[in-house]
């Protein structure tokens, strides 16, 4: 009994079971009329070749787990990682601004994780609370869903510009003498 097409352990799929040639189940032993082994060595033959498929059973049975909670759970098994020769990540650039009319950009490449972006590293990369990303024209805040990850997702190679998004205080001089904003159209007053 030798089951074919195994996949070995460093292929891509993490839970195929291995097929080392030392677990190769042997034949037992041809008994032929006139010399018999002892029934010692065919019954420990076939007690070894017996726990090789129990073993070969435990490994397909966490296989079909895995893939019972992928389907059920949505949630690749944790071994499922890309390779390192060619991790997939995106170039993110930092705007900071020093003062007034001096600004930086300081740029890291971060990991993705099946194209999904872990707001917590960038904002602790970059030292911001809130994080806004431009989009076209527009900056846009990010937010985190439930495990922690924008959600959006990402190409490999990807470049993105992000900035603090906490709002700044107006200087001085964009307030009146008494305090109150002045009227623009973007803050219309409420008096009127």
């Amino acid at each position: 009994l030798i089951v074919a097409g195994q996949v070995s352990r460093e292929s891509s799929r993490p839970c195929s079971p291995r097929l080392d040639p030392s677990e190769r189940l042997q034949p037992a032993p041809t008994v032929s009329k006139n010399n018999s082994p002892p029934k010692d060595k065919v019954v420990d033959h076939l007690s070894q070749n017996l726990e090789r498929l129990f073993a070969r059973f435990s490994e397909v049975q966490q296989c079909l787990s895995e893939i019972t909670d992928f389907t059920r759970n949505g949630k690749k098994s944790l071994g499922a990682y890309p390779s390192s020769s060619d991790p997939p990540f995106i170039n993110i650039t930092c705007q900071k601004q020093l003062s007034e009319n001096v600004f930086i950009d300081e740029r890291r490449p971060v990991l993705l994780c099946d194209g999904k972006l872990c707001l917590r590293v960038v904002q602790e990369l970059f030292n911001l609370s809130v994080v806004e990303m431009l989009h076209g024209p527009l900056w846009i805040v990010l937010v985190a869903d439930g495990e922690g990850f924008v959600p959006l997702t990402f190409k490999p190679k990807d470049e993105i510009t992000v900035r603090n998004g906490k709002s700044k205080p107006l200087p001085r001089s964009h307030f009146g003498a008494d305090g109150s904003r002045p009227e623009s159209p973007l803050f219309p007053s409420s008096e009127k």
